[in-house]
């Protein structure tokens, strides 16, 4: 499986978990630096509330991101 299918279904899986309500608005890497090397360093998700309320997770890449995301908003251990 690919890597774009792979955070795909990493997406519908947190999706599904997610609160009534939320929206799950973007996942994407974010540079430690501005060398190349460095260009995916950290993963940040984010989902949107009932109440238009902002709520992200950061994670080592995009699955750990989306599923610190769900757990943090579920209150999942």
């Amino acid at each position: 499986m690919d890597s774009v299918a792979r955070v795909n279904e990493w997406w519908i899986d947190t999706e599904d978990r997610l609160p009534d309500g939320w929206i799950l608005e973007d996942v994407v890497g974010t540079p430690t630096s501005q060398a190349v090397k460095d260009r995916s360093g950290v993963w940040v998700a984010v989902a949107i509330g009932p109440e238009g309320q902002r709520h992200e997770h950061r994670g080592r890449d995009p699955r750990a991101a989306l599923r610190a995301l769900a757990d943090d908003l579920t209150g999942a251990v």
